[in-house]
């Protein structure tokens, strides 16, 4: 990940650009002790990016101006005045962000340790959400929904040849129709060998890893007045759980602590 370590998190702005650049630096193991059974490190980042100000238009309509009596007030060609009113009011301010045309690009990534204190080799797993806020009716969309309205275009899913996605809640009690059993999903760092055979990858102290390099754009023929001021809410999730006592959270899914053990821990996995 090309990017100065001691810069953690930055946005910067450029002419009809935005890049969100959120970097997560986890460290596993803060003291080492021979008794634990695991150890494990939750980290996250936000991002909020504001649709512009709107372009605000006054609607106005032509009155008849009245005296303080109510008579009509003649100018001096002896025709009533006429008054323009306004008729609507303008939206409150905002910081401005982005406008339509505009691409947000999101460079999401991580850094296992820092240098200093020095982590456990883990597994690592990755959580994005990206939501889209009505701030005047109060709803939230995911981005799939702009883009089925042509509003937006955008990139939010990793490399699937590092990343494998995974739903950690499969195997979770759940009463009810199968239909409606709630999902959690989160994108584990991966490696597949020369046969084929998919396993965890296993990180290492002071590796860097980039989760994804996606982005949003903005139509400029879709987004209007109406969207002004909503926002785009990014939340990144980073977990990482050291590897010793931990059984693979690919290879064996439904077993330890990612999985709250719904089938059982590291012992309880069958062998051949």
């Amino acid at each position: 990940m090309a990017q100065n370590i001691k810069d953690y998190k930055k946005k910067i702005q450029t002419q009809n650009m935005i890049i969100v650049a959120l970097a997560i630096l986890i460290v596993v193991l803060i003291v080492v002790s021979s008794t634990a059974a695991w150890y494990i490190r939750t980290r996250s980042d936000t991002a909020d990016i504001i649709l512009s100000n709107p372009v605000n238009i006054y609607i106005t309509e032509f009155e008849t101006l009245l005296d303080n009596d109510g008579n009509v007030v003649l100018g001096d060609d002896g025709q009533p005045v006429i008054k323009h009113t306004t008729k609507t009011d303008i939206l409150e301010e905002f910081n401005t962000k982005v406008y339509p045309g505009d691409k947000i690009k999101m460079k999401l990534g991580m850094q296992i340790g820092d240098g200093v204190t020095t982590s456990s080799p883990a597994y690592v797993r990755v959580k994005l959400e990206v939501a889209y806020e009505n701030i005047y009716t109060g709803e939230i969309s995911e981005l799939q929904d702009l883009a089925e309205l042509g509003q937006i275009e955008y990139e939010d899913e990793p490399d699937s040849s590092v990343w494998q996605k995974v739903d950690f809640n499969r195997f979770a009690t759940f009463e009810g129709e199968e239909s409606e059993r709630p999902v959690d999903y989160w994108y584990v760092l991966k490696t597949t060998d020369l046969s084929g055979n998919t396993t965890a990858k296993v990180a290492y102290d002071r590796e860097q890893f980039v989760f994804i390099d996606g982005y949003i754009i903005l139509n400029r023929d879709a987004i209007t007045n109406a969207q002004a001021n909503c926002k785009i809410h990014i939340n990144y999730v980073v977990e990482a759980i050291q590897i010793v006592n931990v059984p693979d959270p690919i290879v064996y899914q439904g077993y330890g602590p990612w999985w709250n053990r719904a089938l059982g821990d590291i012992e309880d996995i069958p062998t051949a």
